[in-house]
């Protein structure tokens, strides 16, 4: 037998702040309302403080219900399976914050459970039901929650990436505002129909401040991951289509599979004079759930996709709950192509650079007609060293090459006189005697000319000699240790910040300039893609070459700084056996090269 209710549902209002719970808004008492067969029910709704759009009052949304508004009343069978779905609508003044919902229900006087659903299910045909369709990023049309069929025990959620269109703006949540709650069966028994709504929706406040350099571009996209103690990255993705709603207390209709979080938020965003941007990340999260205490952010911003990235570490890993809202900050750098994402003290003044992900190396393919400049694939590649087919004994004094192909990657250092930014045979001081001239003035990596840079003498010394940095393996202030990585002799840099990675033997002789080459420390490749990846640099001994003797001498680590010495000589950081240090060097001597990016 049909019945006509007016059904009562009741929906906590929500919010959330960083680090700490507040105080829900509001939260009325279930109150039922006792009706004879026939008659109606109540169903208010009090609207969830996520529903459709934001006002900048504090970290609350303020939120109402449309003009016309629907839910669905669901029965289930005794195995949980989808039995009938009823509609139950609510006609009023736009704005409010609660809503009577009326309908018929089909479910019988003595129905295994009864739950409520929002957005309301329209039936497809053939006893399948989805929700109404909405416009992804890419135009396409999707239903949040789709797949809900007669017979079956599952309701499947497509919670695509968001497409946020303007600053502080969150407006785009209202096609993922899901709630559900349950219905007391023995009040429907005693024709009584009440049930209470709760979110299934949590949202992520991000405030992002830019540097100037990103002042009037268009922020396109926003990534977040996270880390856990292991320093391994787990992407905080998005819900895919084959995960499912959470139906309280009917775990048959869980969860389909492994939990994906907060990740990725399109946007269309010209990032303001104040460079301080407000977004709206969203998703289900089907349950309590906690990831790695470190975030990752991760900003595409202008027509040249620039990457801009920040970081977070916080005390414990983050627990999410349905329902309730979260903020964080995020200060971003900019960060060019071919970085490594560890930062570095270079001076007192508290400036900090990026190194590159390897040396610098230069490439061609028609015996030195045009050169193409890129950062070796790893930091302990040495390109153009002895035994490679070509080295700096096939360069020739007008900075050509002497076979067809060839890769270099030890320099003279780079003056305005005819010396090709160090690539020239020359043994003719003055030939050398120019005026300095960076690599970095080159694009490098797709990344604009100037991005790049080499260190100064003093800021190589700095970083060895002065910096506060992270303890590392029971040394304190841990700078420097000499290592051999992949079977590469050479020294690594730990980033001011820095946690040795779980799994990882501990490094030894830290911060020991007299050590042996290799310092006692055997990193295998692996091993090292998880210490770069925590923020380590690598600066290998990719010899020299001396072009008196057209030779190659291994066993020690030049690399040159911008800083000048006299008309033909030049300061130079080296690593050798008995000593890291800062050293004069000829300008026509061919020693390794690795830039650095300042972080604005």
């Amino acid at each position: 037998m049909k019945k006509l209710f007016v059904l009562s549902v009741f929906a906590a209002v929500l919010a959330f702040s960083c680090q700490k719970r507040e105080a829900p808004v509001e939260e009325p008492a279930v109150t039922p309302v006792e009706v004879s067969a026939g008659i109606p029910m109540k169903l208010v709704a009090e609207i969830p403080a996520t529903k459709v759009s934001y006002a900048p009052d504090g970290n609350v949304l303020k939120a109402s219900w449309e003009a016309t508004e629907t839910i669905s009343v669901v029965t289930l069978d005794g195995s949980g399976c989808l039995a009938t779905v009823d509609h139950f609508t609510s006609t009023g003044a736009a704005g409010r914050t609660k809503a009577e919902f009326s309908g018929t229900f089909n479910g019988g006087s003595s129905p295994a459970s009864v739950i409520v659903i929002y957005p309301a299910l329209t039936e497809e045909g053939g006893g399948k039901y989805s929700t109404d369709p909405y416009t992804d990023y890419t135009s396409a049309s999707k239903s949040v929650l789709y797949n809900a069929e007669v017979g079956s025990m599952y309701i499947q959620g497509n919670f695509q990436p968001l497409m946020q269109t303007s600053d502080n703006n969150a407006s785009h949540l209202e096609n993922f505002c899901v709630m559900s709650g349950d219905v007391d069966i023995a009040d429907i028994k005693n024709n009584i129909l009440t049930a209470t709504l709760s979110h299934e929706m949590t949202i992520l406040k991000v405030i992002a401040t830019f540097p100037d350099a990103a002042k009037g571009q268009t922020l396109t996209l926003m990534e977040i991951n996270a880390y856990d103690s292991t320093d391994a990255p787990a992407s905080m993705e998005r819900s895919h289509s084959w995960e499912y709603i959470n139906i309280p207390d009917n775990p048959l209709m869980g969860r389909g599979s492994g939990y994906k979080e907060f990740s990725k938020l399109y946007c269309n965003i010209t990032i303001p004079d104040s460079g301080v941007v407000t977004l709206y990340f969203a998703n289900c999260l089907f349950a309590d759930q906690a990831i790695g205490n470190k975030w990752k952010f991760t900003a595409h911003v202008g027509a040249g996709l620039d990457t801009y990235v920040a970081t977070k570490t916080f005390k414990a890993a983050a627990s999410f709950d349905k329902g309730s809202i979260y903020r964080v900050s995020a200060s971003l750098s900019y960060v060019p192509a071919g970085a490594l994402k560890g930062k570095f003290t270079i001076n007192a003044g508290g400036d900090q650079v990026y190194f590159s992900k390897g040396n610098l190396q230069a490439t061609t393919s028609d015996q030195g007609e045009t050169w193409d400049w890129s950062f070796a694939e790893h930091q302990y590649d040495c390109p153009g060293g002895e035994g490679s087919g070509c080295d700096n004994s096939k360069i020739t004094a007008d900075g050509k090459s002497t076979v067809t192909d060839c890769t270099v990657g030890l320099f003279g250092w780079s003056t305005d006189d005819n010396t090709y930014f160090g690539i020239s045979s020359s043994t003719n001081n003055a030939d050398w005697d120019g005026s300095f001239v960076d690599w970095g003035t080159m694009s490098l990596e797709g990344t604009p000319a100037n991005t790049w840079r080499t260190p100064m003498d003093t800021e190589f010394s700095y970083l060895i000699n002065t910096r506060t940095t992270s303890t590392v393996c029971g040394t304190a202030n841990a700078r420097f240790a000499k290592a051999t990585v992949n079977d590469v002799k050479g020294h690594i840099l730990f980033p001011d910040e820095y946690t040795h990675p779980a799994g990882v033997a501990d490094i030894v002789n830290i911060n020991v300039k007299d050590a042996a080459a290799g310092g006692g420390n055997t990193i295998n490749a692996s091993d090292w893609d998880k210490m770069e990846a925590a923020g380590a640099v690598f600066l290998p001994q990719a010899g020299y070459f001396d072009p008196n003797y057209s030779y190659i001498y291994g066993g020690r680590g030049y690399y040159w700084t911008s800083t000048a010495n006299s008309s033909n000589m030049a300061r130079s950081y080296l690593e050798q056996t008995s000593d890291i240090g800062i050293y004069n060097n000829n300008h026509r001597m061919r020693i390794s090269v690795r830039l650095i990016h300042d972080i604005d």
